[in-house]
């Protein structure tokens, strides 16, 4: 995947994005162990614009792609094989 991908530049990774990442690695591992992470990977806004790609592929190749839409009481699934502009519209409704 990272192939495909490594013509893209990747310079400019959206800062909220990047809070989001921070704040559901400290929900998840805890603020210390959250920061020895982040620190690991060289900072969240370097390893989303480096390595992320291809580790995201590995970690998924071969599985069913779905999309998740709506929130913690209600959700919908959608096979992304299946993901076309009338099913994603019926879906936002619907959440």
């Amino acid at each position: 995947m990272r192939d495909a991908m490594g013509d893209l530049e990747w310079a400019v990774i959206d800062a909220a994005l990047a809070a989001r990442v921070r704040r559901s690695l400290e929900a998840l591992r805890g603020h210390s162990r959250q920061a020895k992470s982040i620190k690991t990977l060289g900072g969240v806004e370097a390893f989303l614009r480096g390595p992320f790609a291809a580790w995201h592929g590995r970690l998924t190749r071969s599985r069913p792609r779905w999309w998740v839409f709506g929130d913690r009481h209600r959700q919908v699934l959608i096979a992304h094989d299946r993901a076309d502009r009338s099913t994603l519209a019926a879906a936002l409704r619907t959440c």
